[in-house]
C-alpha cells in the first residue's frame, strides 16, 4: 500500500483487547470488567455475578389479555455497551 510516498506493508490499529468484547462473555445480562464477570444488575443495585444472572422474567399474556408488570432497571453509570467488537464469518469469530 502506498501512503504519502511511503510503502506500508501492513497497517494495524491497536486497541485494548479484552475478553469482555466476546459476545455474551458474562451471559446476556452480566457486567464484564477487565476480562472478568463482576456484577449482575438487579432492581436493588448490582449483585455479585453468577451464571444465573439474567434479565427479569416477564409474565406471559393470559387468554389474550396483557398482564401489566412493573419492571424497573437499575441505572448503571460509566458503562459502555457494544454488540460486539468481533465479526462473525462462517462459524468463526474474528
Amino acid at each position: 500500500m502506498e501512503l504519502m510516498g511511503t510503502t506500508i506493508h501492513a497497517l494495524y490499529f491497536k486497541w485494548k483487547r479484552s475478553e469482555c468484547h466476546m459476545p455474551e462473555k458474562c451471559g446476556r445480562f452480566g457486567i464484564c470488567q477487565e476480562s472478568k464477570c463482576v456484577a449482575c444488575p438487579s432492581p436493588n443495585g448490582l449483585l455479585p455475578w453468577s451464571k444465573k444472572c439474567s434479565s427479569p422474567k416477564l409474565p406471559h399474556c393470559s387468554d389474550g389479555v396483557a398482564v401489566t408488570t412493573d419492571v424497573r432497571y437499575y441505572e448503571i453509570e460509566g458503562v459502555d455497551y457494544f454488540s460486539s467488537a468481533y465479526i462473525y464469518m462462517g462459524g468463526k469469530m474474528y
